[in-house]
């Protein structure tokens, strides 16, 4: 339970992710260093594909859940979560002040089509849930997005987007943009092959015993003092 800004950062620079204020938990952490992102073909594609949806940040104060739009985020949760995962209240804590401290809206023409709750501490910020209309599949606006978030933080100067965690193959796709590395439990990684192994993993024995993992991708050994040294980036 962090105490200060200072302690939330470097919580999140240690795998750490938010859970129910005040708490954080560790986590298989993902980000993009925005230092090193780009977009690339698929993503200027993406974006092509949606240049008429306008994005606007708003702080969390200042945005209303609406009717039209609260039966679009559960419509939304119910097809990509599974339903009742998210319920009228939980939509309602995760668009309060204590869980993210802006929305980022989309909008075609006077239509809100998506809606993230986005939390920014100093020059990092949480990507966090994301609702879209379901009846635009032809726009993908899911991965437009967070796409379209991670390209506007890094215009901000922002040093990381944080895009929650990767525990199944199902979340391979955060890996795509540049710049994405993930938390393995003691360093933060950029080798997609060692998150693949880590995904389908099914022992409960110690990773760092595990004969397989240690030849794979730390065949030279450790420098622990190095992998303490990567996390204080700030």
């Amino acid at each position: 339970m962090p105490e200060s800004v200072d302690e939330i950062v470097e919580l999140y620079s240690r795998g750490f992710l938010p859970s129910r204020k005040p708490i954080f938990y560790l986590a298989r952490s993902t980000r993009v260093v925005l230092g090193d992102f780009e977009l690339g073909y698929r993503s200027r594609r993406t974006i092509k594909v949606c240049q008429d949806v306008k994005m606007s940040l708003f702080n969390i104060d200042d945005f209303v859940l609406t009717n039209a739009i609260n039966k679009m985020c559960l419509l939304c949760a119910a097809l990509r979560f599974g339903e009742g995962v998210v319920d009228n209240d939980r939509l309602h804590r995760i668009f309060n002040k204590d869980n993210a401290s802006h929305v980022m809206v989309f909008s075609i023409e006077s239509e809100v089509v998506g809606v993230v709750a986005v939390s920014c501490v100093r020059k990092i910020v949480k990507y966090g849930f994301a609702f879209y209309d379901i009846d635009k599949p032809q726009k993908s606006l899911g991965t437009f997005m967070m796409t379209a978030v991670i390209n506007y933080f890094k215009a901000l100067n922002y040093s990381h987007v944080y895009l929650g965690t990767c525990c199944e193959k199902r979340f391979i796709y955060k890996s795509k943009f540049k710049g994405f590395e993930f938390y393995n439990g003691f360093r933060w990684s950029r080798n997609i092959d060692e998150l693949e192994y880590l995904l389908c993993r099914n022992s409960d024995g110690h990773l760092l015993e595990a004969e397989d993992y240690l030849r794979d991708f730390y065949a030279d050994g450790f420098d622990f003092e190095r992998f303490g040294q990567e996390v204080k980036y700030i």
